[in-house]
C-alpha cells in the first residue's frame, strides 16, 4: 500500500476484513517503531484514537485499514460546515493527546497522518509517539492551520481565521495546556 522511511505496509484480509499489516523498513535507521507504535495504538484506542490494533509482534502490527481521503483532498472537497466539523474533530483528538501527556509528532503537517473516514478524522502513523511534560499536538495543529495554503483554502469556505489570534491563543494554551484556553482555540475557529 505504501513505502514509508520507517515501515512498509501491506493489504490483507483477515477474518473476512480489509486490514493494513505495517513491517519495519530493513532500510531504515530508526530502531523498534513498530514496536513504539503498537505500544501507543493500545493506549490510544481506548480514547477513540487511531485505527484499532489488532494484534502485533515484535517485527510487524496489524490494523483495521482505513479507507479514505487524505484531510485536505476531504477538505477541499467538504462543505464549510463539515470542514469545521472535521477540523474540530481534528483539534479534539490532538487536545485528547496532549491531556494524555503524549507527543505524537508530524500535526503540523498531517497531509498524510489524518485520513478522513465516512466524515470522520482518523489519525495515522503513531511509530514516533512518545511520553512527555510538554504535548504539543493542539499548538502544531494550529500551525497547520495557520499556514497560507490551509488558510487560504478555508477562507474560500467561508471560514475565516484570524491567523494572529490563533497564534496568541495557541501560544498562550502551549505555556498552560488547560480546557478554557482549548476552548477559545476551538472558537476561533467559528
Amino acid at each position: 500500500l505504501k513505502k514509508g522511511n520507517r515501515g512498509i505496509v501491506y493489504t490483507a484480509f483477515y477474518k473476512k476484513k480489509k486490514v493494513a499489516i505495517k513491517v519495519e523498513n530493513k532500510e531504515s535507521k530508526a530502531l523498534d517503531r513498530i514496536t513504539n507504535e503498537a505500544k501507543w495504538l493500545k493506549l490510544l484506542n481506548k480514547h477513540s484514537i487511531g485505527p484499532k490494533l489488532l494484534f502485533a509482534a515484535k517485527k510487524y502490527l496489524v490494523e483495521e485499514l482505513i479507507e479514505g481521503r487524505f484531510i485536505m483532498d476531504s477538505l477541499k472537497e467538504a462543505s464549510r460546515e463539515n470542514s469545521k466539523k472535521i477540523l474540530s474533530a481534528i483539534l479534539n483528538q490532538c487536545y485528547a493527546l496532549d491531556r494524555l501527556k503524549v507527543t505524537k509528532e508530524e500535526m503540523q503537517r498531517p497531509y498524510k497522518h489524518v485520513i478522513i473516514a465516512e466524515g470522520k478524522p482518523v489519525m495515522l502513523d503513531f511509530e514516533r509517539c512518545r511520553s512527555t511534560q510538554h504535548p504539543k499536538n493542539v499548538s502544531q495543529f494550529v500551525q497547520f492551520l495557520t499556514n497560507a495554503k490551509v488558510h487560504d483554502m478555508l477562507k474560500q469556505k467561508g471560514i475565516i481565521i484570524d491567523i494572529s489570534k490563533l497564534r496568541i491563543l495557541s501560544k498562550t494554551y502551549k505555556e498552560q495546556p488547560g480546557k478554557q484556553d482549548y476552548k477559545r482555540i476551538l472558537e476561533a475557529l467559528d
